[in-house]
């Protein structure tokens, strides 16, 4: 019996494997499923980062007095607001698993 690991993502119900398995069609296996929790913390993290990647550009833009500034400030904010609802989603998301 030869043991193969690999890594793999489970999406939309489907395990779906990030490498070629070398398998025959039809062949039958067996599974043994390992969560990766660290893994997923490790790419989640780097989201968390983005936090406050907008400060300091907000206020410059905000003494602009053309459309073009205003809206760019605009676009900054709402970005800024989203990015931080998403850092405080994912460390919640973080925290409980």
């Amino acid at each position: 019996m030869d043991l193969l690991t690999v890594e793999a993502i489970y999406q939309d119900g489907i395990i779906k494997p990030l490498t070629d398995l070398h398998l025959r069609e039809n062949e039958r296996i067996r599974l043994r499923i390992e969560r990766r929790p660290g893994n997923i913390q490790k790419e989640t993290r780097n989201i968390v980062h983005l936090r406050g990647v907008w400060k300091g550009h907000l206020t410059a833009a905000d003494k602009e007095e053309d459309w073009v500034s205003d809206t760019v400030a605009a676009i900054r904010r709402e970005s800024a607001q989203r990015v931080k609802h998403l850092a405080l989603s994912i460390d919640e998301a973080l925290h409980n698993a």
